[in-house]
């Protein structure tokens, strides 16, 4: 039960308050309340469709579930609008992975996030979940051990031919979300040496250690294109 107040009345022994069994009943409910509230993190197990978030069971506001499936966010027993109110959830993929969430509505995402969670098979999500206004609106953060994205490879080719990329360090290059613009048939190919003599053709995302070159291959040119390559640290 929610928190309730004892009405003590206006004055002593007035006979407008509660009696002493009505106080105390209202005494026992709150601290129960008091108790749900800010003993330790609510553990919901494995959730598969949906994931509540109770304000009553949110205990310390932190809630820890494994996604067993894409799921969908829901609320219920929020605070009225003006109490500004926060809650946490530590969110595991299952063995599967590559589980979804659908948020709230009216959430917004900050740091330039867009929502998702990290996909990888057993991977820990933390979700932080604020808002000021009975749940009307919500501000969301995710925060999570993916790898940091870094500024993309940006070809221009004047025409058919090979270019080539020596990389520095060791990253990831996500040649499956390449953004083409114009035409031309593109081949991504990949050696093991800042001097290549042979390549090996490649695709979808991969790793390259310092020194090893990316090869970009144009044919079928036409008037024009532009690639953007994307990447992110190993």
């Amino acid at each position: 039960m929610p928190i309730t107040y004892v009405n003590v009345g206006a004055a002593p022994n007035d006979g407008t308050g509660d009696q002493l069994r009505d106080a105390f009943v209202k005494i026992n409910g709150s601290i129960l309340d008091l108790a749900a509230r800010t003993g330790p993190g609510n553990n919901l197990a494995t959730v598969t469709s949906s994931l509540t978030i109770d304000a009553l069971q949110a205990r310390n506001g932190i809630i820890m579930a494994t996604l067993g499936g894409n799921i969908a966010l829901d609320t219920a027993n929020l605070p009225a609008s003006g109490i500004p109110c926060a809650y946490t959830l530590i969110l595991k993929q299952d063995g599967t992975g590559g589980r979804t969430i659908t948020w709230l509505a009216n959430t917004t995402h900050l740091n330039g996030g867009n929502g998702s969670v990290n996909p990888v098979a057993g991977s820990v999500s933390v979700i932080t979940l604020i808002t000021t206004d009975g749940g009307s609106h919500w501000l969301a953060a995710v925060t999570d051990a993916r790898p940091t994205q870094l500024d993309s490879y940006k070809f221009n080719p004047a025409g058919n031919g090979s270019y080539y990329v020596v990389i520095t360090g060791s990253e990831n290059i996500r040649l499956g979300d390449v953004t083409k613009r114009g035409t031309g048939t593109i081949a991504y190919a990949k050696s093991l040496s800042a001097t290549p003599t042979s390549f090996s053709s490649v695709s979808g995302t991969t790793a390259f250690a310092n020194g090893d070159t990316l090869k970009v291959t144009v044919t079928s040119f036409s008037d024009w294109l532009t690639l953007d390559v994307p990447r992110e640290s190993a």
